[in-house]
């Protein structure tokens, strides 16, 4: 687990600035809708309740490293990946 939030935190200093809450949760929502899932489904895959994952996705939400794994896991991509979305998004 460590050796893999390192590899998070690798990836993460490498933008211009660090992605915010906002920045992920349009990862979140651009890899969902990549998908074609709805966020009904989302929120069914990952176990989270439907307002939960909106909230990720407004960025309203602070989410733990856990909550992260279990939404890469339901959108099957892998945390790096979304980081770097989220940064590609912080870049504009």
């Amino acid at each position: 687990m460590i050796a893999w939030i390192c590899q998070v935190v690798q990836v993460t200093s490498k933008a211009n600035r660090s992605p915010t809450r906002e920045d992920l949760g349009k990862a979140i929502r651009s890899v969902r809708k990549d998908k074609r899932l709805s966020p009904r489904k989302l929120a069914e895959r990952s176990g989270l309740h439907q307002t939960y994952v909106a909230g990720l996705e407004s960025g309203s939400r602070n989410p733990t490293w856990t909550v992260l794994g279990t939404v890469c896991e339901a959108l099957d991509v892998s945390l790096i990946e979304l980081v770097e979305q989220a940064e590609g998004h912080a870049r504009g």
